[in-house]
């Protein structure tokens, strides 16, 4: 059973807005410590022309993935799940897969959630993901 359904669409210029003037911080409120070694690994293999264009994107879709996964849930970002609660892994054929803190992974059994989807789909300007979240009970 469908539990919830969360879509965001993320302007990648807005962005490249808040990183050029926040940098780190905003890297460190968005993205888990995994997610932070991550970005600033494949930040600092980047060409020094090319890095902000990559931060923008890596966190634009961050922050979409996330907000869209908390609009499934049903409270938004800050409410019941924060940024630091979920987190973006891969598999190896490039498919995006969820991560849950200890804390969260408790909370989204306990709601009777098995599953959770995300898609991803980007363009020059723009980053959109698409979440399900599936279970026996209504989230």
């Amino acid at each position: 059973m469908i539990l919830g359904i969360g879509v965001d669409l993320v302007a990648v210029a807005r962005v490249e807005q808040v990183w050029g003037r926040h940098r780190d911080r905003l890297a460190c409120r968005i993205l888990q410590p995994t997610e932070q070694e991550v970005f600033f690994t494949r930040l600092a293999a980047c060409a020094p022309l090319e890095r902000d264009r990559f931060a923008a994107r890596f966190l634009a879709k961050r922050f979409a993935a996330k907000e869209a996964f908390a609009k499934a849930w049903g409270s938004g970002i800050g409410a019941e799940v924060g940024f630091h609660d979920i987190a973006i892994a891969h598999q190896p054929s490039g498919q995006p897969v969820w991560r849950f803190s200890a804390s969260f992974a408790q909370r989204f059994a306990d709601r009777g959630a098995t599953a959770a989807h995300l898609s991803l789909s980007d363009e020059e300007t723009h980053v959109v993901a698409f979440v399900v979240i599936e279970g026996g009970t209504r989230v």
